[in-house]
């Protein structure tokens, strides 16, 4: 259809131009759309309606016109993605846009940092294989018609998945969660997320944009629906996370200390227990409030942001810990004692210990 209102067959040339449109469209991060028409009387519309014939509906209109929308990043995601990454996160963009508009964008947020391959490459070395691990960008159909062969190689290298449906992404998180053993949280706005943020260790839903169903099956909502916030998230849980181990190792240290005082005071006469049982009651008493209340309160820093997370099996109490609790337990009790009953000796007295 011209502009004049004239009407000529769609031939091969104009359908290239169309194309070759759509191709540097997409790929200059632009959403397209095409827009066409036929008129229909009210029976036809509402065969066309129910059969949903689209193939042969498409055919048979005229076509108008080729748009382009463009949606523009926010100045902070580009940071917050770095800072994501720098902090162990990877962040992976799934979408049901074209897949040229979806690498554009995520060049642009850098979420695809290194150049995008349809296939990973292998490259043949004389005694070993060298994998490439440039990015991958797929389509949702391409992601079904993987094995699970190529799903192990290719899904860890995966930053952008184009074209999807809402079954894609929920098997997306259970791969990951499954056979990659990740912490996987997701984020939504939609029904089409809502199976995916429900299947996921973490649902972020849009409190501006989001819907009910969407806020209904998350776990955090996003109330100013800004990825920046996503990052003051993850340094938040960390800071606490932190902090109830401080928490935990101050007080299990202190506790030990003295339980342990208490029982050799039990089982050997010779050494008499240093505290009484109103110390111990005030010991415990400060310990509990203001020393341990001070660890863990403390507020989070951006050094947070400069580790990996913890894995999914990760202790609360992990080895080191525990090492240090017993290590500065034994340090306490010895030091103690050795004050108490041979003080004379430190300060050059004759004891019959000494």
């Amino acid at each position: 259809l011209h502009s004049n209102g004239t009407k000529e067959q769609l031939n091969e040339n104009v359908k290239q131009a169309i194309e070759a449109t759509l191709s540097e469209w997409t790929q200059s991060g632009f959403r397209c759309l095409g827009m066409f028409y036929k008129v229909m009387t009210k029976v036809e519309m509402k065969a066309f309606v129910k059969e949903a014939i689209w193939t042969n509906a498409v055919q048979q209109m005229a076509w108008i016109c080729l748009c382009a929308i463009e949606d523009p990043l926010r100045l902070e995601v580009a940071e917050s993605v770095r800072t994501c990454q720098n902090a162990g996160i990877i962040v992976r963009m799934v979408t049901g846009d074209h897949l040229e508009t979806a690498k554009y964008i995520a060049r642009q947020c850098g979420i695809l940092s290194r150049k995008g391959y349809i296939r990973i490459r292998i490259h043949k070395m004389k005694k070993k294989k060298k994998k490439n691990l440039n990015h991958i960008c797929l389509t949702g159909e391409q992601l079904r018609n993987l094995t699970d062969k190529e799903q192990r190689e290719m899904l860890p290298h995966l930053r952008v998945l184009a074209r999807s449906k809402p079954s894609d992404k929920e098997m997306l998180v259970n791969w990951y969660k499954t056979q990659n053993n990740d912490v996987v949280a997701v984020t939504g706005d939609g029904v089409n997320d809502a199976l995916a943020m429900h299947k996921a260790d973490v649902g972020l839903a849009m409190g501006i944009q989001g819907t009910d169903i969407a806020k209904k099956v998350s776990d955090i909502v996003i109330l100013d629906d800004n990825f920046a916030s996503i990052v003051t998230m993850v340094m938040w849980g960390r800071s606490v996370f932190d902090n109830i181990r401080k928490f935990i190792q101050f007080q299990l240290t202190v506790n030990f200390a003295a339980l342990m005082l208490s029982l050799i005071a039990a089982f050997f006469k010779k050494f008499a227990n240093p505290l009484t049982a109103v110390q111990l009651f005030w010991m415990d008493l400060m310990m509990d409030t203001m020393a341990a209340l001070a660890l863990a309160t403390e507020p989070p820093t951006k050094a947070l942001l400069k580790r990996n997370p913890y894995t999914r099996d990760a202790f609360l109490i992990s080895p080191i810990l525990w090492r240090f609790i017993l290590g500065h337990m034994a340090y306490q009790v010895m030091t103690i004692y050795l004050f108490k009953y041979m003080y004379t000796c430190f300060f050059f007295f004759c004891h019959p210990i000494c």
